[in-house]
């Protein structure tokens, strides 16, 4: 995850880590069970826009909309906007 050095805490967003956690337990659990299809994640209410509110500096929101743009098969985002 690229951080800002001017920034003391840059950090991603809780829901992209949860996203990226999810990604890693998804990938886990095929190798582990050597299973032909991928589970299915389906993500609500995450935005591409700039439409809410509060947005921190220390996060990079482009970053996390670019990994967002185009989800991997099986991944599904219900966006809030």
């Amino acid at each position: 995850y690229p951080i800002f050095a001017d920034i003391h805490s840059s950090a991603p967003t809780s829901g992209f880590l949860l996203y990226r956690l999810l990604l890693s337990a998804r990938l886990h659990i095929q190798q582990k069970q050597k299973a032909k299809t991928l589970l299915s994640i389906v993500m609500l209410g995450f935005n591409n826009d700039d439409k809410t509110a509060h947005f921190w500096e220390g996060h990079n929101w482009a970053f996390e909309r670019q990994a967002l743009a185009t989800p991997p098969t099986g991944v599904e985002i219900i966006r809030q906007y």
